[in-house]
This record gives structure tokens, C-alpha cells and sequence, in this order.
């Protein structure tokens, strides 16, 4: 079921943002997996990705931050549909703040029904 549910997100998470789609949406969908990511395989190796470690989640995670605060630009679908004016700091804040609440109920959900990573 986490497998399933973090290919969809990540999936729908990278599809919105690249579309520039539903604002901050996408961007806290890759916030989420990242930390899960994160938590679950790559912080016992440490911070760098030589060792297999979690610095390239950080480096997804500050970019997805930078999409959501910087907002999805004049090309986006958001602006062709006109909805981009819905996104303001407050809701990009709230969802990245629920994407990250998210993130971290998911890892602590997992340790507590003992679901350990597989590669």
C-alpha cells in the first residue's frame, strides 16, 4: 500500500509541477515523498549521496519549495486557466505545512506497523 500510495504521489506531485497545475499542490507531493524517502532509506547513511544519504532529497525538496513559493510563471496552466491568483503565500504556505505533516505522520505510520524499506 506506502509502495503504491509514494508512486502515485511522487508521479502526480512531478506531473502537476511540471504543468504548473493546482499551485502548490505538486510541489508539497514531492515535499511529502522526500521525506519519507528520506526518513525511511537514506538518514542512517548520513547527509551525502555518496554514502547514499539524504542530500539529494534535501536538494528536491528546497527546489520543490522554490516552485511553490516562486509560484508556476506566465506558461503555466494555472495562468491559462486563470486560477493562479487563487495561490497566495498563506495558501502555499498551508499546503506545503499539510505536505509536510503528511510526510512525517506517513514515516511515523510506517514505523509503527513495521513496514521496513526494500530496494
Amino acid at each position: 500500500m506506502f509502495a503504491v500510495l509514494a508512486a502515485a504521489s511522487e508521479l502526480t506531485g512531478g506531473l502537476l509541477t511540471a504543468a504548473g497545475l493546482f499551485g502548490p499542490v505538486g510541489p508539497a507531493l514531492i515535499v511529502l515523498v522526500m521525506i519519507v524517502a528520506a526518513g525511511t532509506i537514506h538518514i542512517k547513511n548520513g547527509f551525502f549521496s555518496q554514502k547514499n544519504g539524504f542530500e539529494l532529497n534535501a536538494v528536491y525538496i528546497a527546489t520543490a519549495l522554490a516552485a511553490a513559493f516562486g509560484g508556476a510563471g506566465p506558461l503555466s496552466l494555472d495562468a491559462a486557466l486563470g486560477t493562479s491568483r487563487n495561490f497566495t503565500e498563506g495558501v502555499d504556505a498551508s499546503t506545503i505545512a499539510a505536505g509536510i505533516a503528511i510526510g512525517f505522520v506517513s514515516l511515523s505510520l510506517r514505523r509503527a506497523t513495521g513496514v521496513s524499506p526494500s530496494h
